[in-house]
This record gives structure tokens, C-alpha cells and sequence, in this order.
């Protein structure tokens, strides 16, 4: 479920192509502005990051990354209560409940953008 929730945050939230390059492994495109990922390769201009570092589900960074440029304009709200990460978007009504914060941040947003 992960590297799928991972691949949608690339795709859906962050609005990045998928390419498959260098040596056959799947990479996901960038823009270059994302250049602090790891691994990152440039060929032809384009920024390049393989698909195995762009985990938003488990990175917290990455999941911040997603966070900026989704949630700042729906008002998402990440709180820790008794060792359970909560994430509230009271514009779409979504409240989520995960061990993991950054699990949690990707389970809104995914929820979000699946109603719009």
C-alpha cells in the first residue's frame, strides 16, 4: 500500500511524471526545484530521482514537501495525541488517525484530493 500511496503523492500531489531511465529503474521526474532529494541525476535537462527515495508515507520531509503543496491552502492541521499522529482537513471533513505522522499526512490528502 505504501510504495502505491507513495507513487500517488508523486503523481497527484506533487504533479510529477513517471519515467522509466537509467538502466531500467523507475525514477520519477522532476522539475529541479526538489534538488535536496536524494539521489537526484540530471540528463537532458531533466532532474531525475529514483522512485525508491520518494517516500513521503514514511519520510517526514517529503511528507512536508506534500504538505506545502497541498495542504497550506485546505488548512491541514497535524496534532499528536496519545502517541496517535491526527490529521484534520475541516474544509473536506477528513479526520485521520495513524501511528506514523507521515502515513497520516499522506492518508488525508489522498482522501482529499479523491473527493474533489
Amino acid at each position: 500500500m505504501s510504495e502505491e500511496l507513495n507513487r500517488f503523492m508523486a503523481e497527484k500531489v506533487m504533479g510529477w511524471e513517471t519515467k522509466d531511465v537509467y538502466d531500467g529503474h523507475y525514477w520519477i521526474y522532476l522539475s529541479g526545484t526538489e534538488k535536496h532529494i536524494q539521489h537526484i541525476k540530471e540528463a537532458n535537462g531533466e532532474w531525475f530521482a529514483p522512485s525508491s527515495y520518494w517516500t513521503p508515507t514514511t519520510d517526514m520531509n517529503q511528507a512536508m514537501m506534500c504538505v506545502e503543496k497541498f495542504g497550506r491552502k485546505f488548512g491541514l492541521t497535524l496534532y499528536e495525541e496519545s502517541m496517535t499522529w491526527l490529521v484534520d482537513l475541516p474544509e473536506f471533513e477528513i479526520d485521520v488517525e495513524n501511528e506514523s505522522a507521515p502515513l497520516a499526512i499522506c492518508q488525508a490528502i489522498k482522501e482529499a484530493l479523491n473527493e474533489v
